[in-house]
């Protein structure tokens, strides 16, 4: 047997060979927003990992009481697809990323939460998104749930984009994780 590599453990079930398999997320990439229209990531979602966390950290839209939104793209960046995504049975331009509200502008004190995604090299079923958030709005703390999915096609994802529903984005951080083989 070959040695594994670094971040991998050793798995194995009776009566088959043992493999070394990776452990756990692994940090694909970081984006940061300053003052920006979009943040993309045209690198990560590839047949490498099976299911993608999205972890935002304060993000601060330059609009006040904006939502921020998730589009996803199966031409690897070339565009980003508008139209087609559900959230609640409610049509939506994006998965929501501020859950069913929306996110103050005030410098600090932005959204904060991950999402995460399953099966995005699939051809077989829909992309759905789930997870949490917290966020400022009107001037207290809200949580939310975050749920939605692309319901056009069943075509692989292979870029993200996040963006605010108005304006730009101020400032935030954006991981990236990936997890398991496809």
């Amino acid at each position: 047997m070959t040695a594994g590599t670094t971040g991998q453990v050793l798995t194995g079930v009776i009566g088959a060979a043992s493999t070394f398999q990776t452990a756990g997320f692994r940090l694909l990439n970081t984006l940061t927003a300053s003052n920006s229209a979009t943040l993309v990531d045209t690198t990560s979602p590839t047949a490498t990992y099976d299911t993608y966390m999205i972890v935002v950290e304060n993000i601060v839209p330059a609009t006040n009481a904006t939502q921020i939104l998730l589009r996803v793209s199966q031409n690897a960046g070339s565009s980003y697809l508008a139209t087609g995504y559900l959230d609640a049975s409610t049509s939506t331009s994006g998965v929501r990323v501020t859950g069913s509200t929306s996110v103050d502008n005030t410098a600090s004190v932005g959204l904060s939460g991950h999402l995460t995604v399953s099966g995005i090299n699939q051809t077989d079923r829909k992309k759905m998104f789930a997870g949490m958030c917290t966020a400022r709005v009107g001037g207290a703390s809200a949580a939310g749930f975050i749920s939605g999915w692309y319901n056009t096609d069943n075509g692989a994802i292979n870029a993200l984009q996040v963006s605010a529903a108005s304006g730009n984005i101020s400032t935030g951080i954006i991981r990236i994780y990936g997890m398991g083989p496809s």
